[in-house]
């Protein structure tokens, strides 16, 4: 009787050794190519996002004179300004560079159209143009609750560019009339300069 207890406690025990050794094996190999698959797949999708924002993002360049202007690079535009602030006297001079990576010129032209007739009070009709750069061009200037301009009535610009790869470079210039022949005339210059590069 002591030996069939003997017997069966050692049947026990080597029953229980080898659920050790082998049952956590099997869980392991069971479970670890699942948390493997599941990073892979969160790699690959990491990988194509990253990829489809490269391959959407187009760089630029533009030549200007740092003596008078300076470009302050944002996020999500660039902005090139008079290198020492204008008295508050003096109406915003500006020229916004913006990539839009997902609207083309075609795409972005009525809601721009809509969006100059908003911030002027007279806009011209929209031209395309060979340049300063190739593409849309809308201007518009604003004119004094008596009809008339002023020296210092507001004057815009604003270029729609294809960037080459679905979307659109949108160019804003801000100024105002005095300042026509000057800041308005070194924008249209510094604007042919412009030109999209490869990385």
């Amino acid at each position: 009787m002591k030996k069939k207890y003997l017997i069966l406690t050692l049947v026990l025990i080597a029953c229980v050794v080898l659920l050790i050794v082998f049952v956590p094996n099997v869980f392991s190999n069971v479970e670890a190519p699942d948390k493997e698959v599941s990073e892979e797949n969160q790699e690959a999708i990491m990988t194509e996002r990253e990829q489809e924002s490269t391959d959407k993002q187009v760089h630029y360049t533009i030549n200007f004179d740092e003596d008078r202007y300076k470009l302050i690079v944002g996020d999500q535009s660039d902005v090139l300004t008079t290198r020492e602030p204008l008295e508050e006297k003096y109406p915003e001079v500006s020229m916004k560079i913006e990539q839009i990576k997902d609207q083309t010129p075609d795409e972005l032209l009525p809601i721009l159209e809509k969006q100059i007739e908003l911030d002027y009070t007279s806009p011209k009709e929209t031209e395309t143009v060979t340049e300063p750069v190739r593409g849309y061009w809308l201007h518009a200037i604003s004119h004094d609750t008596t009809g008339l301009t002023n020296w210092d009535s507001p004057v815009g610009d604003i270029y729609i560019i294809d960037n080459g790869n679905g979307g659109s470079f949108v160019i804003t210039q801000k100024y105002f009339l005095e300042a026509a022949e000057g800041h308005g005339s070194n924008f249209r210059s510094i604007l042919e300069t412009f030109q999209i590069v490869d990385k």
